[in-house]
């Protein structure tokens, strides 16, 4: 029993209470005493035997490293996005340009039937210059975003970490954003958010004032693509 063997432990039980059975009186102290330490030991047994079962089996590092690509697939999407700036400077001095979009995002919480989404959401865009003395530039940026999915839609809003480069050189800046994507491609008779996704995706970002630079308003729509495995 102390060494762990409790199959092994239950055997000689098993055989010492016979000699006792076959040596001593009946409903003698000694065997009645073999019995009852038996019957706490089969308990045990039984015990451990429930708990390795409920137990789940250890991934191999090939396993957990397929099951996390596998979540990050199902969480995400991405594609393609134009960009309107607006205001002052941005706005006169570069047309509307194109870029990439990558967001992953999960459901954290489900009031009734209705699932709340929190992500990351990641786009960069090519801004074009409106005049040739001037040069294009890159906007690029990251933040987090929360929201309700309501059917096909999802409203969110969120903050993030803006950069400027290019003829646009200048210091990272904050941001607030909000966004709304419908669904237009669903899984057929299932529910909307699961299986591959299209979607036409609506972005307001608002870049805030950094040092002498002015703030900065965006317009994004973009169509985006990805498969959801989770509710939303």
């Amino acid at each position: 029993m102390l060494l762990g063997d409790l199959d092994v432990a239950d055997s000689l039980y098993t055989q010492a209470i016979a000699c006792a059975d076959r040596t001593l009186e009946p409903q003698h102290q000694y065997t009645t005493a073999l019995r009852r330490e038996q019957a706490l030991l089969r308990e045990a047994i039984a015990a451990s035997q429930i708990y390795n079962e409920e137990q789940p089996v250890p991934l191999t590092i090939w396993e957990a490293l397929a099951q996390g690509f596998r979540w990050t697939a199902n969480h995400t999407t991405a594609g393609l996005t134009m960009s309107q700036p607006l205001g002052e400077p941005l706005g006169t001095s570069h047309d509307r340009g194109m870029g990439l979009d990558l967001s992953l995002d999960y459901t954290f919480r489900e009031l009734g039937s209705m699932p709340l989404i929190a992500g990351l959401d990641y786009f960069r865009t090519e801004l074009p210059a409106k005049h040739a003395d001037r040069q294009s530039g890159q906007l690029r940026g990251l933040g987090i975003h929360v929201g309700p999915a309501v059917g096909r839609f999802l409203f969110t809003v969120g903050a993030g970490s803006y950069t400027l480069t290019g003829g646009l050189a200048g210091p990272s800046r904050l941001g607030l954003g909000g966004g709304l994507a419908f669904s237009i491609l669903g899984r057929p008779g299932d529910n909307p958010q699961r299986g591959p996704q299209a979607m036409i995706r609506f972005q307001a970002r608002y870049l805030l004032a950094a040092e002498d630079q002015e703030a900065i308003t965006l317009l994004q729509l973009g169509l985006t693509f990805g498969f959801r495995g989770a509710t939303y």
